[in-house]
């Protein structure tokens, strides 16, 4: 079921990888950048997540550098020379199509074009959704009164886990069961009448690597109201995942927030989805403003069925 649940996500986040985009997005900036855009005389200051026009230009102010995402690919341009979008082509690519930075680039320009507009969000969010429903019997399907997150399936990591869900009648009593997978042992068992529930993983009889399963079901009849997601313990073996990328030269030249993006998809790309999520939230308050950061979690959040949520994120 782990390798199971590996293969489905890691797809999920290939087929997001695969998508490219004309636009150009600025990455990062250093110093001072100005954009002029198609026959506007005025500059305006660049910043990340800022979308270009291909038919405009930028110039650098003296030690100023900028980084530019068009299909999938890394540019990097520095000088004072006013500079053409629509050379961008011919510039020597920043060593992006290759290994993780060509995985995380792809990545980047694939968030960049689901969260143009509310139609491109909802488009990719269905995508994702007729997916997980494929390994995930009545995952996002409304035969379910109560709707969950795939942010609670892949493995969990950290001991701190809140556990939430959307849909449950005001009033209403339901159960929360954690289960161990193999043998339908119950871990543990709460009657709810809130639509969150915090765990201390660490505190409870779970093994490590062992898959889980949790549901609400009805308080009276037992029948479940939310599609059973799955989970495999496996405390600190995000931390690895981590230590991996910080030793590398990528993630040491990257500026702060692109290291903290850089850790989200490397964890998402894991099977780390709750951890991503808590990077995450952490850069979207560090970096406020970031565009890049916040256009970047809208679509990890679509990719995890919080559509709205996403929504709501971008409208900021």
């Amino acid at each position: 079921m782990r390798k199971h649940l590996f293969i489905l996500f890691t797809g999920i986040l290939w087929s997001q990888l695969a998508m490219a985009q004309a636009d150009i997005v600025v990455q990062s900036v250093t110093g001072k950048v100005a954009y002029y855009a198609p026959q506007e005389s005025k500059a305006q200051n660049v910043y990340p997540g800022m979308r270009l026009s291909s038919n405009g230009k930028i110039r650098c102010q003296s030690g100023a550098t900028i980084k530019l995402l068009q299909n999938g690919e890394i540019f990097l341009i520095k000088g004072s020379k006013q500079f053409a979008l629509r050379e961008l082509d011919q510039k020597a690519k920043g060593g992006s199509n290759v290994g993780f930075m060509g995985r995380f680039s792809k990545f980047l320009s694939g968030s960049m074009k689901e969260t143009q507009n509310d139609k491109e969000l909802e488009a990719n969010h269905r995508r994702y959704m007729e997916k997980a429903r494929a390994g995930i019997d009545g995952f996002a399907d409304q035969a379910f009164p109560i709707q969950t997150s795939l942010l609670y399936s892949g493995t969990l990591s950290t001991p701190y886990t809140e556990f939430s869900w959307s849909g449950a009648a005001v009033g209403e009593d339901n159960r929360f069961q954690l289960k161990r997978k193999t043998d339908g042992l119950v871990i543990l068992t709460a009657l709810m009448r809130d639509t969150v529930i915090w765990l201390n993983l660490a505190q409870l009889a779970l093994e490590s690597g062992a898959a889980y399963e949790w549901q609400l079901v009805d308080e009276k009849t037992g029948a479940g109201k939310s599609a059973k997601l799955t989970f495999v313990y496996d405390p600190a073996a995000s931390d690895k995942v981590l230590d991996d990328l910080r030793s590398t030269i990528d993630y040491q030249s990257a500026d702060p927030a692109e290291k903290a993006l850089m850790e989200a998809f490397s964890l998402e790309e894991a099977g780390f989805f709750y951890d991503a999520a808590l990077i995450y939230t952490a850069a979207a308050k560090r970096y406020a403003g970031n565009l890049l950061v916040r256009d970047t979690q809208a679509a990890f959040l679509s990719r995890m069925g919080l559509l709205e949520a996403a929504k709501a994120l971008i409208k900021r």
